[in-house]
């Protein structure tokens, strides 16, 4: 009987230590003395799926409460509401933020908060909720995320392209492209010494180009003592041409009495031929006269006289 009282008392104090320390576990994990916690919420864009009713909240890396609840913001439901079981102690300033971050490889979600500078007072609820309401940021693991999306993102584009440009098409236009390049270069390689010609044709051209700057000032200055010789004679012949003028008005008032003279040596020249062809046909009426009309019956003293 005595074993089997032991045995009793030894099987109810297990029990009652075991009940005992499910007790204190249960209420460990309900967050001890509900007098010492307060509760404060943050609503989140992105990253509330890693979290649950009892993800760890750390502060500064030092743990100081749990998650109580994530739901859905019921008046606006792109983002999700989760509400902050925390140590009444815990120094929550209005400058202290709070982000979502996770644990290593196994992507276990918590929340982090930073900041809560000393100066900073205290975060107090305010007329939009009831509950103090500590600001988000994003945090260096979501930020690493996002840019590893762009990164894969951009790295599909590029490849994309990359395919797109090393299309069977493409590749042959760029084989056409290197053997049209390499026709070129032996065409080039065949005219090298056409080339080398024209090179030092070239350079002819340019060294005479040279002599002939040199000698541009000289030619200049030629054209211009030919442009001064030239207003010269042309203002000399401006001269004589006013001359010539004058010249052409006295003749043009001589005019009327040049043709006036000019009739008179033709009216004399007229009675002088006259003269000369009776002269001609009687030499003798030079000395003796023109012989006298007769009349009927009458005869000339030399006829009586011969």
């Amino acid at each position: 009987m005595e074993h089997r009282v032991s045995y009793t008392i030894i099987g109810a104090f297990v029990i009652v230590l075991g009940a005992l320390l499910v007790a204190s576990l249960l209420w460990l994990a309900a967050g001890g003395a509900t007098g010492q916690y307060k509760d404060y919420v943050i609503y989140l864009k992105s990253g509330a799926g890693s979290l649950n009713s009892n993800s760890p909240v750390l502060y500064h890396g030092v743990p100081v409460g749990r998650v109580s609840s994530v739901t859905l913001d019921p008046r606006n439901p792109t983002r999700a509401r989760v509400v902050l079981s925390i140590k009444a102690d815990a120094p929550i300033k209005q400058d202290t933020k709070a982000e979502v971050d996770t644990r290593g490889v196994t992507g276990a979600g918590y929340i982090a908060l930073n900041g809560g500078s000393p100066s900073s007072p205290p975060l107090t609820a305010t007329a939009d909720d009831k509950l103090p309401v500590i600001p988000t940021q994003v945090s260096s693991v979501t930020s690493l995320t996002t840019a590893a999306q762009d990164v894969a993102q951009h790295i599909i584009v590029i490849a994309k392209r990359l395919d797109t440009l090393l299309s069977d098409k493409n590749i042959k236009s760029i084989s056409d492209s290197l053997h049209n390049v390499s026709v070129l270069t032996g065409n080039l390689a065949q005219r090298s010494k056409d080339l080398n010609q024209a090179i030092r044709n070239l350079n002819d051209t340019l060294r005479n180009t040279r002599v002939a700057s040199k000698q541009l000032p000289a030619l200049i200055n030629k054209a211009q003592q030919t442009i001064r010789t030239f207003n010269n004679v042309a203002g000399k012949i401006g001269n004589a041409a006013g001359g010539v003028d004058k010249t052409t008005t006295h003749l043009r008032l001589l005019a009327p009495q040049a043709q006036n003279l000019l009739q008179q040596l033709a009216q004399t020249s007229n009675s002088l031929n006259q003269l000369l062809q009776e002269i001609k046909r009687q030499p003798s009426s030079v000395l003796f006269g023109k012989p006298a009309h007769l009349g009927p019956g009458e005869h000339s003293s030399q006829n009586s006289g011969g």
